[in-house]
């Protein structure tokens, strides 16, 4: 399945972590230093999207999109405080160099943590790119781009790192460094503000949605009241509220979600969760034991 897949990467991404803290520690090397915070950023992306995907496979549920909106919002405040304390530290480093009070901190020892950050992501990779053709999940083939673009993120790290300590040069570690900076994934950022603000809601998703689940609806003799899909990271929940005929049997109605299901499912692997919700025709009229009663917006109220 696409999750252990992405389980099997944040394992790795902890495994990065773990490697660039212990040289971190050890060592006064800003290009580590900010390769370490890369790491952490991405661990961080990577379990909200675990915790995304895992929500989204309770089918027989709804999609808990308040849950996702706490979690985001407690992301998008721990990731601006890891920035917070990156900024701090990269201004200290940078005022120093230019006050004279400290030069070229770079070992090439470090280099070894790079080193096995391009093995880790690498790693990543392959096993990304093996699971999406293995499976077709696009979500597979989303994350093995990303872990590729770390990759090439470690590559920068460790010849930054060797190149400043065989130059001493002040000024190329300071370049590698803001490159590095560039890297820093700001995913986490922009998907938590985009679900805190609701920014989410995919509408070209949503009419192509709606356009090819008409035919099932109206065959039911229904009409489709909306469709919402919303984007979460590298993947799509989808809300879809239908009118339906109030003499409609439960058999029917399930039968109907079930196809709904399946013809949306179909239509791309990113459409990883489906709702589908029911309501009374807004204009129904029905004939019950000689009385009339009209449905208005999911209300029975009874004619004389």
């Amino acid at each position: 399945m696409a999750s252990k897949s992405m389980a099997y990467s944040f394992l790795l991404d902890l495994a990065g972590v773990t490697t660039d803290l212990i040289f971190v520690v050890s060592y006064n090397n800003i290009i580590l230093y900010t390769d370490f915070i890369h790491w952490v950023m991405d661990s961080l992306l990577e379990l909200t999207l675990l915790v995304g995907i895992y929500l989204a496979s309770r089918i027989s549920r709804r999609y808990p999109l308040g849950v996702v909106f706490v979690e985001s919002t407690l992301g998008l405040i721990l990731a601006l405080s890891i920035l917070g304390v990156y900024f701090y530290n990269l201004y200290s480093y940078l005022n120093g160099v230019l006050n004279g009070s400290k030069g070229p901190g770079v070992n090439a020892y470090t280099s070894i943590a790079t080193g096995v950050g391009i093995a880790i992501t690498l790693t990543s990779y392959f096993n990304l790119r093996s699971s999406y053709g293995r499976q077709g999940v696009e979500l597979l083939r989303y994350e093995s781009t990303h872990a590729l673009m770390d990759s090439v993120a470690s590559v920068s790290a460790t010849v930054g790192i060797l190149v400043s300590s065989i130059t001493g040069s002040v000024a190329l570690e300071i370049l590698f460094t803001l490159i590095l900076t560039v890297f820093k994934k700001k995913g986490i950022l922009q998907d938590s503000f985009r679900i805190i603000t609701g920014e989410t809601l995919d509408y070209k998703a949503s009419l192509l949605i709606m356009n090819n689940i008409q035919d099932l609806v109206s065959r039911s003799g229904g009409e489709v009241k909306s469709v919402e899909a919303r984007r979460l990271s590298s993947f799509y929940v989808v809300n879809i509220d239908v009118y339906l005929d109030p003499e409609t049997t439960l058999r029917e109605a399930h039968r109907l979600r079930r196809k709904i299901v399946k013809r949306v499912a179909g239509l791309s692997d990113t459409f990883y969760h489906v709702d589908v919700r029911f309501y009374p025709q807004p204009a129904y009229e029905m004939e019950s034991r000689g009385r009339t009663l009209s449905y208005a917006g999911g209300r029975a109220r009874r004619k004389r």
